[in-house]
């Protein structure tokens, strides 16, 4: 991944109506990232006029797809997690059940 990259991160994260950030980059990212390369990124990012933002575009059609199927998978990950909340919420529900049921005893 190169700075290119970082910075059209940084894009896609304004666009989503966040500031970007060390946190939101290394996150939307599908690679690791080395710390110096997200400082600059950033730091490139947050100097550059509207205009010049606005300019950058993906160099190809296959890194907008990874870009688009990372969001993807990401929104996947968090209703598979919300799912396992709400089973792991059932269960301890059930367990303090027992539990009182147990201690009348």
């Amino acid at each position: 991944m190169d700075l290119t990259s970082v910075l059209l991160l940084c894009k896609q994260i304004k666009e989503s109506g966040k500031t970007p950030s060390m946190g939101l980059i290394k996150a939307k990212s599908s690679q690791v990232l080395p710390i110096p390369l997200i400082v600059s990124g950033l730091k490139r990012f947050k100097e550059m006029s509207p205009a010049e933002i606005d300019e950058l575009r993906t160099p190809n059609t296959q890194q907008a797809q990874n870009l688009i199927t990372e969001s993807k998978s990401e929104n996947e990950r968090i209703v598979e997690l919300e799912r396992e909340i709400v089973e792991i919420k059932s269960e301890l529900k059930e367990m303090r059940t027992l539990l009182k049921a147990s201690s009348h005893r």
